[in-house]
Protein backbone atom coordinates (compact mmCIF):
# COMPACT_ATOMS: atom_id res chain seq x y z
CA UNK A 1 0.00 0.00 0.00
CA UNK A 2 2.82 2.30 0.81
CA UNK A 3 4.66 1.39 -2.57
CA UNK A 4 1.62 2.00 -4.34
CA UNK A 5 1.21 5.57 -2.84
CA UNK A 6 4.42 6.65 -2.88
CA UNK A 7 5.79 5.51 -6.37
CA UNK A 8 3.65 8.43 -8.18
CA UNK A 9 3.34 10.68 -5.14
CA UNK A 10 6.90 12.60 -6.17
CA UNK A 11 6.51 12.84 -9.89
CA UNK A 12 2.56 13.39 -10.18
CA UNK A 13 2.76 17.18 -10.60
CA UNK A 14 4.66 16.68 -13.68
CA UNK A 15 2.51 14.02 -14.64
CA UNK A 16 -0.73 16.53 -14.31
CA UNK A 17 1.55 19.50 -15.61
CA UNK A 18 2.42 17.35 -18.94
CA UNK A 19 -1.35 15.94 -19.33
CA UNK A 20 -3.83 18.78 -18.22
CA UNK A 21 -1.46 22.05 -17.88
CA UNK A 22 0.25 23.13 -15.83
CA UNK A 23 -2.51 25.96 -14.74
CA UNK A 24 -4.91 23.34 -12.84
CA UNK A 25 -1.98 21.52 -11.15
CA UNK A 26 -3.24 23.12 -7.90
CA UNK A 27 -6.71 22.88 -8.21
CA UNK A 28 -6.66 19.49 -8.64
CA UNK A 29 -5.15 18.81 -5.75
CA UNK A 30 -7.42 21.10 -3.96
CA UNK A 31 -10.08 19.04 -5.30
CA UNK A 32 -8.40 15.74 -3.92
CA UNK A 33 -8.46 17.55 -1.13
CA UNK A 34 -11.91 17.97 -1.00
CA UNK A 35 -12.98 14.52 -1.47
CA UNK A 36 -10.45 13.33 0.79
CA UNK A 37 -11.97 15.53 3.41
CA UNK A 38 -15.41 14.20 2.87
CA UNK A 39 -14.45 10.41 2.35
CA UNK A 40 -12.61 11.03 6.04
CA UNK A 41 -16.08 12.95 7.30
CA UNK A 42 -18.28 9.91 6.08
CA UNK A 43 -15.97 6.80 6.91
CA UNK A 44 -18.14 5.92 10.12
CA UNK A 45 -20.80 5.82 7.91
CA UNK A 46 -19.29 3.91 4.85
CA UNK A 47 -17.51 1.26 7.09
CA UNK A 48 -21.49 0.86 9.04
CA UNK A 49 -22.79 0.55 5.85
CA UNK A 50 -19.84 -1.66 3.68
CA UNK A 51 -18.48 -3.19 6.75
CA UNK A 52 -14.37 -2.49 6.94
CA UNK A 53 -13.21 -5.67 5.04
CA UNK A 54 -15.71 -4.90 2.41
CA UNK A 55 -15.12 -0.83 2.37
CA UNK A 56 -11.34 -1.44 2.07
CA UNK A 57 -11.75 -4.30 -0.93
CA UNK A 58 -14.14 -1.51 -2.84
CA UNK A 59 -11.57 1.30 -2.33
CA UNK A 60 -8.32 -0.76 -3.15
CA UNK A 61 -10.41 -1.86 -6.09
CA UNK A 62 -11.36 1.95 -7.17
CA UNK A 63 -8.04 3.14 -6.42
CA UNK A 64 -5.89 0.41 -8.79
CA UNK A 65 -8.62 1.60 -11.34
CA UNK A 66 -7.73 4.92 -10.99
CA UNK A 67 -4.21 4.46 -11.25
CA UNK A 68 -4.78 2.50 -14.34
CA UNK A 69 -6.87 4.69 -15.54
CA UNK A 70 -3.94 7.88 -15.68
CA UNK A 71 -1.61 5.20 -17.38
CA UNK A 72 -3.86 5.31 -20.07
CA UNK A 73 -3.49 8.96 -19.76
CA UNK A 74 -7.05 9.94 -20.95
CA UNK A 75 -8.79 14.00 -22.12
CA UNK A 76 -7.64 16.55 -19.39
CA UNK A 77 -10.74 16.14 -18.16
CA UNK A 78 -10.79 12.74 -17.10
CA UNK A 79 -7.12 12.92 -15.89
CA UNK A 80 -8.30 16.05 -12.92
CA UNK A 81 -11.55 13.56 -11.88
CA UNK A 82 -9.45 10.41 -11.51
CA UNK A 83 -6.29 11.84 -9.97
CA UNK A 84 -8.54 13.55 -7.77
CA UNK A 85 -10.13 10.39 -6.44
CA UNK A 86 -7.07 8.33 -6.49
CA UNK A 87 -5.36 11.31 -4.64
CA UNK A 88 -8.30 11.35 -1.75
CA UNK A 89 -9.04 7.74 -1.73
CA UNK A 90 -4.70 6.66 -1.03
CA UNK A 91 -5.39 8.51 1.94
CA UNK A 92 -8.80 6.95 2.48
CA UNK A 93 -6.95 3.53 2.24
CA UNK A 94 -4.42 4.74 4.99
CA UNK A 95 -7.13 5.41 7.45
CA UNK A 96 -9.07 2.25 7.06
CA UNK A 97 -5.74 0.40 7.07
CA UNK A 98 -4.90 1.58 10.94
CA UNK A 99 -8.70 0.83 11.97
CA UNK A 100 -8.06 -2.66 10.05
CA UNK A 101 -4.76 -3.15 12.36
CA UNK A 102 -6.61 -1.98 15.46
CA UNK A 103 -9.57 -4.38 14.61
CA UNK A 104 -7.22 -7.38 13.62
CA UNK A 105 -4.83 -7.14 16.23
CA UNK A 106 -4.50 -9.02 19.82
CA UNK A 107 -4.38 -6.11 21.96
CA UNK A 108 -0.73 -7.14 23.47
CA UNK A 109 0.66 -7.07 19.88
CA UNK A 110 -0.47 -3.86 18.94
CA UNK A 111 2.44 -1.66 19.20
CA UNK A 112 4.57 -4.23 17.33
CA UNK A 113 2.36 -4.68 14.73
CA UNK A 114 1.85 -1.06 14.03
CA UNK A 115 5.53 -0.50 14.53
CA UNK A 116 6.13 -3.13 11.53
CA UNK A 117 3.67 -1.39 9.14
CA UNK A 118 5.32 2.41 10.00
CA UNK A 119 8.46 0.63 9.28
CA UNK A 120 7.06 -0.95 6.39
CA UNK A 121 5.31 2.37 5.22
CA UNK A 122 8.55 4.44 5.70
CA UNK A 123 10.52 1.58 3.59
CA UNK A 124 8.19 1.88 0.79
CA UNK A 125 8.26 5.97 0.77
CA UNK A 126 12.39 5.45 1.38
CA UNK A 127 12.92 3.28 -1.85
CA UNK A 128 9.57 4.92 -4.01
CA UNK A 129 11.96 8.04 -5.59
CA UNK A 130 14.57 6.11 -6.90
CA UNK A 131 11.64 2.68 -8.24
CA UNK A 132 10.06 5.90 -9.98
CA UNK A 133 12.82 6.95 -11.26
CA UNK A 134 13.45 3.35 -12.75
CA UNK A 135 10.13 3.12 -14.14
CA UNK A 136 9.87 6.08 -15.83
CA UNK A 137 12.91 5.65 -17.67
CA UNK A 138 11.80 2.44 -18.93
CA UNK A 139 8.17 3.12 -19.64
CA UNK A 140 7.28 7.04 -19.06
CA UNK A 141 4.26 7.82 -16.52
CA UNK A 142 2.24 4.97 -17.95
CA UNK A 143 4.22 2.17 -16.74
CA UNK A 144 4.37 3.93 -13.02
CA UNK A 145 0.86 4.15 -13.14
CA UNK A 146 0.64 0.27 -13.97
CA UNK A 147 2.78 -0.68 -11.48
CA UNK A 148 1.34 1.49 -8.54
CA UNK A 149 -2.41 0.31 -9.63
CA UNK A 150 -0.92 -3.57 -9.42
CA UNK A 151 0.58 -2.66 -6.08
CA UNK A 152 -2.59 -2.45 -4.70
CA UNK A 153 -3.90 -5.70 -5.54
CA UNK A 154 -2.07 -7.79 -3.05
CA UNK A 155 -3.88 -5.71 -0.48
CA UNK A 156 -7.41 -7.07 -1.93
CA UNK A 157 -6.43 -10.74 -1.31
CA UNK A 158 -4.89 -10.07 2.21
CA UNK A 159 -8.20 -8.34 2.93
CA UNK A 160 -9.89 -11.84 1.49
CA UNK A 161 -7.68 -14.28 3.01
CA UNK A 162 -8.62 -12.48 6.55
CA UNK A 163 -12.47 -12.21 5.75
CA UNK A 164 -12.25 -15.93 5.13
CA UNK A 165 -10.10 -16.95 8.29
CA UNK A 166 -12.55 -14.71 9.97
CA UNK A 167 -15.41 -15.94 8.66
CA UNK A 168 -16.76 -12.47 8.05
Amino acid sequence: LALATALPAYVSSTYLSEAAGENVVGSIYALGAIITLVLLTLAPLLIRFFKLHRLMLISGLLTAVTALVLAAKPSAFWIVITFALFYALTIFLRLLSDFYLEETTDNKATGTTRGLFLTLINLGWLASPLLAAILIENGGFRLLYIVAGLLFMPLGLFVMQYQSKAGV
